[in-house]
């Protein structure tokens, strides 16, 4: 079993020792409130960007599952 683990997005600078992290608690899983007045939807570009007017609308923009709209 290794003695690796991963600590963000990707990377060999995000590979850490196990005993060197600090254990996940259940508030490191929360997604965060976005409070910009523009928010990016995407991986970036400006097609990517959206005014951050309803924070429902934001929060389901952060989502993976796509979005249908009513």
């Amino acid at each position: 079993m290794s003695n690796l683990q991963s600590s963000g997005r990707g990377g060999a600078g995000n590979i850490v020792e196990k005993n060197n992290s600090p254990p996940l608690q259940p508030e490191d899983l929360q997604t965060p409130t976005l409070k910009t007045s523009v928010v990016t939807t995407g991986r970036g570009g400006t097609g990517n960007m959206a005014k951050n007017s309803d924070p429902v609308e934001t929060r389901l923009l952060q989502d993976v599952e796509p979005y249908v709209a009513p």
